[in-house]
């Protein structure tokens, strides 16, 4: 199993890119708009990566809050001159997720139209609903394979976005 990096640096050898996860369980986009303040001047990167939403889904959290979070962490990433990375929101076997997952990943869209600078991420919707066999037993995260998946989607569109 490759790293992030390996896999960046597998199909475009002059890069090998340091990656820092900071996901955090059960975080909402409303916790991100609160701490980006905090979390962004500790990142010393130039690509920063805004994943939220399955839990916003989970809650079915309003469209509009959903959108001003982003719009909020969105803004505090390109203000520190840095750029923002944001994916969909991964599909899901569970009923919330797939009942409110649609309308966030639909702000996501808007975001992507009014900030052109926003990098697009994996397109984690199209791909899991693909592919619902990667999905684990908790019908929310991916299985361990899907993981792995996971992370070569995100391979993937960096390689396409920033690695070309």
């Amino acid at each position: 199993i490759k790293s992030f990096s390996q896999l960046i640096n597998q199909k475009a050898p002059t890069h090998m890119p340091v990656q820092e996860a900071g996901g955090t369980g059960y975080l909402t986009s409303l916790d991100g708009a609160i701490k980006i303040g905090i979390w962004l001047p500790l990142f010393p990167g130039r690509y920063v990566g805004l994943s939220f939403g399955t839990n916003d889904a989970l809650g079915c959290v309003d469209p509009t809050a959903f959108y001003n979070n982003y719009e909020v962490m969105v803004q505090a990433v390109l203000a520190a001159g840095k750029l923002p990375i944001v994916p969909h929101i991964p599909w899901g076997k569970e009923p919330l997720i797939q009942k409110c997952a649609p309308a966030l990943n639909g702000k996501i869209d808007m975001l992507y139209q009014k900030y052109p600078k926003i990098i697009k991420g994996p397109d984690f919707w199209t791909y899991f609903q693909k592919h619902p066999n990667l999905i684990a037993s908790d019908n929310i995260h991916p299985s361990p394979v899907g993981f792995g998946v996971y992370r070569q989607q995100w391979a993937d569109a960096m390689l396409q976005e920033v690695y070309k």
